[in-house]
């Protein structure tokens, strides 16, 4: 498929599409690039691992409990959950590895793909249906999730103000869909003077998904102290 500058967003949709496809045959391989690589082809791998993996392998996170007889996708299991390749189990283990880096770039890409491609909870007890049929979230945070979640509280702790504005982001959806993880760790998410408007705004939402019974008077308290910031400096953000 050849695109130019009058292509329709659904032709350069498909573009990409084929294009990543081009790699079925290079998935293992690049995989077993992954460890042994240099920081920065790391992250580029990261990044080509995560688009091919949210194109083509099936979503461990999509509750429906029903898979089409024409679907390419494996069966899912009774929790609704589909399971796993050995490839995308592979995929997620040498992902995991690449937490313990020394490149914040690394950790920051890798905990990324993990929130996309892996399972956010523990599938032995994923789902339990309401007397409406809606589906509920229950269960524990998967071992992918945890460990995720812990390299980004390292990291956060020893990031520089840039790092640290990047790394919320890739957080933020994560700290949402599994606030537990973070509530113990709720302080390193407490605004700082030095903090830009962007961090600051960042860190006030995260301290939104963070409240709850247990938090909330903490979280109140350090907020009264940012409206008194505001009160001395004529605007908190």
């Amino acid at each position: 498929l050849v695109l130019d500058s009058q292509s329709s967003p659904e032709e350069r949709d498909r573009a990409e599409v084929e294009a990543l496809g081009a790699l079925h045959g290079l998935f293992r391989k690049m995989i077993d690039l992954l460890p042994t690589a240099e920081a920065p082809m790391q992250v580029a791998l990261v990044d080509l691992l995560l688009r091919y993996g949210r194109t083509f392998l099936p979503d461990p996170n999509a509750f429906t409990g029903v898979v089409s007889s024409s679907s390419s996708s494996p069966p899912a299991t009774s929790t609704g959950e589909a399971e796993l390749s050995d490839d995308h189990t592979l995929l997620l283990r040498v992902l995991t590895g690449l937490l313990q880096s020394q490149s914040k770039a690394v950790v920051i890409s890798a905990i990324s793909a993990l929130f996309y491609l892996a399972p956010r909870r523990d599938p032995a007890a994923l789902l339990s249906s309401s007397s409406a049929g809606a589906v509920e979230e229950k269960g524990k945070a998967s071992e992918w999730m945890k460990a995720a979640s812990k390299a980004g509280l390292r990291t956060l702790r020893i990031a520089d103000s840039e790092t640290k504005g990047v790394l919320l982001e890739v957080l933020t959806p994560l700290i949402h869909a599994l606030p537990e993880l973070f509530r113990p760790s709720v302080k390193q998410f407490f605004i700082q003077w030095s903090d830009s408007t962007a961090l600051r705004l960042l860190k006030l939402d995260i301290l939104i998904a963070l409240t709850d019974e247990m938090s909330v008077a903490a979280i109140l308290r350090e907020c009264q102290a940012y409206i008194q910031w505001g009160a001395d400096t004529g605007g908190f953000v």
